[in-house]
């Protein structure tokens, strides 16, 4: 048997009814909060900007700023 911990986030009275009838009949064990594990802490996103600064010339930048407007420009037309 294995033996498992889970968060759940109860969204109705019905959800809450079905989880109290479980234990009930000794399927499941509710944990009080207090006694779970803390989260770890997420690590702080990478800056996006530093990592990929240089990767187009400037020159290729705005070449593909120019087709991404006229991408754009073609959604306006009218048929």
């Amino acid at each position: 048997m294995v033996i498992q911990t889970f968060t759940l986030r109860v969204l109705s009275e019905e959800a809450l009814l079905i989880l109290q009838q479980l234990v009930r009949i000794q399927q499941i064990q509710l944990v009080p909060a207090a006694d779970q594990p803390a989260e770890t802490p997420a690590a702080p996103p990478p800056n996006v900007a530093r990592r990929w600064r240089g990767a187009l010339t400037k020159e290729r930048g705005a070449e593909l700023q120019r087709e991404i407007n006229e991408m754009r420009d073609e959604w306006d037309r009218s048929f």
